[in-house]
């Protein structure tokens, strides 16, 4: 067989391929232990010549000695794929693989955002065209004028990433009918498709209003929004999204007794970050299946929680211990659902708004795999005074955080009147 040599920062080593093997053949070979390990998401990995600077299409043979090819993609993704290569050599497995900043001619260019999308359910076509993602955008910018709303200004915009489609969405309502003084922001990351994430951003914040008009405390109306939302896409979809679903963050800014009170309701593992005096402080928290509750639960319902490369999974391979869709690991039906392995009950917060407050920011993981909570405020805020707006702030960060790999997408709002706190 003809040798490659291939590069994954900073282990180099020559391995065998088949004759005439393309770069899509040994991607799925990966994929299917070839080196020995199984490398999960083999396919979101780049191909490139050293000594050229385009990816390598799926259909082009990889190229073998005395040419060197390097591999992209995500970090997790490319961890695997050193630790194999170090196994391969005899190797143990080296420092971190760094970050590679988006400037260096391989970002893929996002689409301009469409027209906003009709209320209608998602096709059944797992893989839309990136023009077609309506959080994507060449830069931030507002989603919604900032006279519909005195109070608030929102910038939401995100960027493909190194994925072969976009899968995060976004959402908003600045007024709600019969709620003047309260508003809803939402995103959503969707995997194994875009339509759960898709519908979410369209039909949940409705269902969050109905709940919300028939009298239920907020917190309880987003509890059951989230469930009436997920046991809908079960009963009344064309498609059954057993391995198809989103995460979701969602906030709602409400005027109560005392003032402003912001809840935030999390099934996943986007997040959401306030910003109180330049500090940070978490809205959410990272619903993942090795902690130590979601864990016990897991296991309860029959599943087992492992370590795959640097993600712990639930039978290998669901990342996320609560989201909206992912039927597959909602199937058992001796439990209900708040028992299953994988739920959609979110977990709510509430923070009474005050003076000291400037803003709150919802992501999708593939930021805070580049920025902590911490850093992702600091960084805004050093950026919002070096640039000058939030869309120049806002698009700053999200191209520093595409180096994760994953889809980046960011929700900001901002506080822009006294008389929105207490």
């Amino acid at each position: 067989m003809p040798k490659v040599d291939v590069t994954v920062e900073p282990v180099s080593v020559e391995i065998e391929v088949p004759d005439e093997c393309t770069v899509g053949q040994w991607k799925r070979m990966l994929g299917d232990g070839w080196l020995g390990d199984k490398i999960l998401y083999s396919n979101r990995l780049q191909c490139y010549l050293v000594d050229r600077g385009g990816a390598l299409g799926d259909e082009e043979h990889i190229p073998t000695l005395p040419k060197r090819i390097f591999m992209k993609g995500p970090n997790s993704v490319l961890k695997m794929l050193e630790l194999a290569l170090n196994k391969q050599s005899g190797r143990r497995s080296s420092k971190p693989i760094p970050k590679v900043p988006p400037d260096r001619g391989y970002m893929p260019k996002a689409a301009p955002p469409p027209a906003a999308p009709s209320v209608r359910p998602a096709p059944a076509d797992p893989v839309p065209p990136v023009a077609k993602a309506p959080v994507v955008a060449s830069s931030p910018s507002p989603l919604w004028p900032k006279d519909q709303n005195s109070r608030l200004s929102v910038y939401s915009a995100g960027y493909q990433g190194m994925r072969p489609y976009m899968e995060d969405r976004a959402c908003g309502l600045l007024a709600i009918p019969g709620y003047p003084m309260a508003s809803v922001f939402g995103v959503f990351d969707g995997h194994g498709g875009y339509q759960v994430a898709q519908m979410a951003a369209e039909r949940l914040p409705r269902v969050l209003v109905e709940k919300l008009k028939a009298g239920a405390e907020p917190g309880e109306a987003m509890k059951d929004a989230f469930c009436s939302f997920d046991d809908d896409l079960r009963q009344n979809s064309s498609t059954s999204f057993q391995k198809m679903g989103s995460t979701a963050i969602m906030t709602l800014l409400l005027e109560a007794a005392g003032g402003y009170h912001l809840y935030c309701a999390n099934c996943g593992d986007s997040r959401a970050v306030l910003c109180r005096n330049d500090a940070a402080v978490a809205l959410s928290q990272d619903q993942k299946p090795n902690n130590p509750e979601e864990r016990q639960r897991i296991e309860a319902a029959g599943g087992k929680v492992g370590l795959y490369g640097p993600c712990y999974r639930i039978d290998s391979g669901l990342n996320l211990s609560r989201a909206l869709g992912d039927f597959l690991y909602k199937a058992n039906r001796e439990l209900p659902a708040e028992q299953q392995k994988v739920i959609c009950l979110p977990e709510i917060r509430e923070v009474q708004i005050n003076s000291e407050d400037q803003f709150f920011v919802m992501a999708s993981d593939g930021v805070f795999e580049v920025f902590s909570s911490d850093q992702l405020i600091e960084e805004l805020l050093k950026e919002r005074r070096r640039l000058k707006t939030w869309p120049m702030a806002v698009d700053s960060i999200l191209k520093r955080a595409w180096s994760s790999g994953d889809n980046v997408s960011i929700c900001l709002v901002e506080f822009l009147q006294p008389d929105v706190v207490a």
